[in-house]
């Protein structure tokens, strides 16, 4: 879903005002009605939203807004927002508590150093507004970072970025398994999911579905998880087809869609698992959204309607209700027993490994 890009819209509902003063009078409550919302759709455009969290030990937690903002969860609370750029940011993965990295809409990457935001850093310029019919963000649209000398974001040209702590790499296309069909039938190769378990090993996932292994110094062809019908309908509900993947080993991955299926990667990808098949059918009908895998034997998925599931290395749990109100949209879990998780307005849940807390304002 975006993500897919995700944002609370409100809506103004206006009266009829009757007509008592003549049409003196009816001008100037319109006037006013109209100054307030123009306000009103102000105060709506400032709301800041988070938009990622990122994981790295049980207790610590980073979120990252569409205003550039981050803000840390440590112990038990959350931390005042710093703002680290002036635009809207797409992810964060941090290595350790002490190392992290931001990536943002302007193709823009932020390192987080032992307690400080390195200034922005332009590293794909020429991002900066593209965004592919199926998916959500622009310019660097994902990142991950097994280590804190080695990260890898992908951008909205289907290029994969490699920072090694200090520098940036020049881009290098990946080239997914039937691409060319692929973008005459998308118009892009976007980049949906980015997952590196490891310095020399990552996954990538294209928002047609197409699945591109890293070996630390080439991209290579691994997969096409989608038919083309699911990507048609994924391009209509304006979402990727496949939503994320997860990798803990070059030898255990896990991936989830827009239709409430995984795909597991034990050195080749299984056949698609329908494990919440009512989240592409009910609401929104957007399917999963995230995914967030500890080990071969836990893995955490969310959907839009709200419900996670539980891997615990053979099977999947039924959907479970996490957030009463709204869709999941992120989830990231340093443990069995630690997991957070992002609505769709940004409110933060945690799983302690048993259930999951009441939904909470990230920033105030």
């Amino acid at each position: 879903m975006s993500p897919p890009d995700l944002a609370a819209e409100s809506r103004v509902a206006a009266r009829r005002v009757p007509v008592v003063f003549g049409t003196l009078a009816l001008l100037v409550v319109v006037a006013v009605v109209g100054t307030h919302f123009v306000r009103a759709s102000k105060h709506v455009a400032a709301r800041t939203i988070p938009v990622d969290v990122s994981c790295p030990t049980p207790g610590v937690c980073v979120v990252v807004d569409d205003a550039g903002n981050a803000v840390w969860y440590r112990g038990h609370a959350w931390s005042k927002a710093t703002s680290i750029q002036p635009d809207p940011l797409n992810r964060v993965s941090c290595a350790t508590p002490s190392f992290c990295v931001a990536v943002g809409v302007t193709g823009e990457a932020e390192a987080y150093r032992s307690g400080v935001w390195s200034p922005p850093y332009s590293v794909v310029p020429e991002t900066a507004g593209l965004r592919a019919p199926s998916s959500g963000p622009t310019g660097l649209g994902v990142v991950s970072c097994p280590v804190p000398t080695r990260c890898v974001a992908g951008d909205a040209l289907g290029r994969a970025i490699v920072f090694d702590g200090q520098t940036w790499q020049p881009p290098t296309v990946i080239r997914f398994p039937d691409v060319s069909h692929r973008l005459r039938a998308l118009g892009h190769a976007d980049i949906a999911a980015i997952s590196c378990p490891a310095p020399t090993w990552c996954a990538a996932v294209s928002v047609s579905g197409d699945v591109a292994l890293f070996d630390g110094t080439r991209w290579r062809d691994s997969a096409s998880l989608q038919s083309i019908s699911d990507i048609e309908s994924a391009r209509y509900k304006a979402v990727p087809s496949v939503a994320a993947v997860s990798c803990v080993s070059r030898s255990f991955c896990v991936a989830v869609d827009a239709f409430g299926r995984a795909f597991t990667y034990r050195g080749s990808w299984s056949e698609a698992e329908p494990i919440d098949p009512d989240s592409a059918q009910v609401g929104n009908g957007l399917g999963l959204s995230a995914v967030s895998c500890t080990s071969s034997t836990f893995c955490m998925a969310v959907d839009d309607r709200g419900d996670a599931m539980v891997y615990d290395g053979t099977s999947w749990s039924a959907p479970t209700q996490a957030d009463p109100i709204l869709g999941l949209a992120r989830v990231s879990c340093a443990s069995p027993t630690f997991c957070m998780a992002l609505d769709d307005l940004g409110h933060a849940l945690r799983y302690d490994g048993s259930g999951w807390s009441a939904p909470q304002a990230v920033e105030r």
